[in-house]
């Protein structure tokens, strides 16, 4: 027996009665738990990040059969509550936006099938209005393990999660969706391919080489950058981006909203009024303090 298989048995032991008491309080209700929330901050708060993947997968309850792993209709729910827990590990008293459940099978594709396979199997599922190939799909745990932590020149949850933690400000709207995230190419340029008649129309979405990917239209075309990691400091950094003089800002004047329906009929907004300029942003410092609670749910 491996030195892996080894450390597996022993935290699915260590595990086992969490893992069963979240399970059976998810098969009560759909409702939020505050019981299973609050073991996943037991569980979790104790040990760095850096260690929560191999524990979050000994966590999960397993199909068993020709292969082993985590159903996607179970995962959605575990990756839900483990947001959850980060948000309340940074110290933020409560989210506006939750994982939403397009959001959530994107992150299903992607824990399944790797970035590449998981963006194009989330777009068949998508425009076919198919979630329960979403909810049957199952992922194993080297797949689990690669998807849920990775550098950041990469996409991988936690990746999107440090995103989300230093563009909070940003992040955390729903009306707008201001980053958009869990939007695939194919969508993306779908999207966008609606609105030729408004140049400059763009949308940012996690990337699959770490950090944000921004498509946008200049000339009736469709445009791409990519924007690292390493740039994305906090949300005036992103806002310098968006209003850069040169490079990006002329070409950046309307976001693409995604706050109904992926944004396939709603309109577009000019990006002084949901991104004011850095300037604006410290004299009025009033940006997202308004932003109602909302849910964009898909394929339900």
């Amino acid at each position: 027996m491996s030195a892996m298989n080894v450390s597996d048995l022993v935290l699915e032991e260590r595990y086992a009665v969490y893992r069963d008491s979240i399970f059976r309080l998810l098969n009560l209700s759909s409702d939020y738990s505050i019981d299973v929330a609050n073991m996943f901050v037991e569980v979790f708060s104790p040990v760095e990040t850096t260690q929560h993947g191999p524990i979050f997968w000994s966590l999960m309850v397993k199909t068993q059969g020709i292969k082993t792993g985590v159903l996607g209709l179970h995962f959605k729910a575990y990756l839900q509550y483990y947001y959850s827990y980060l948000v309340s590990a940074s110290q933020r008293t409560a989210a506006n936006r939750t994982l939403d459940l397009t959001a959530l099978a994107f992150l299903v594709c992607s824990a399944a099938f790797g970035y590449t396979r998981g963006v194009a199997e989330f777009d068949k599922a998508f425009f076919s209005e198919d979630a329960a190939a979403i909810d049957n799909t199952l992922i194993d745990r080297t797949s689990f393990l690669n998807f849920f932590d990775a550098s950041d020149d990469q996409f991988s949850f936690m990746h999107m999660w440090r995103i989300v933690d230093r563009l909070w400000e940003a992040w955390d709207c729903t009306a707008p969706v201001l980053v958009h995230g869990f939007v695939t190419p194919t969508v993306s340029e779908k999207l966008l391919a609606l609105r030729t008649l408004k140049p400059g129309s763009f949308l940012m979405r996690f990337s699959s080489k770490g950090g944000l990917a921004v498509d946008y239209l200049r000339n009736g075309k469709l445009e791409k950058a990519h924007w690292k990691f390493a740039i994305l400091s906090d949300s005036n950094a992103l806002r310098a981006l968006i209003w850069d003089p040169i490079q990006w800002g002329p070409n950046l004047q309307f976001l693409v909203d995604t706050t109904l329906n992926y944004g396939f009929n709603a309109n577009v907004v000019e990006k002084a009024v949901c991104f004011p300029s850095i300037q604006s942003y410290e004299d009025d410092s009033h940006m997202d303090s308004d932003v109602p609670t909302r849910s964009n749910y898909i394929m339900n």
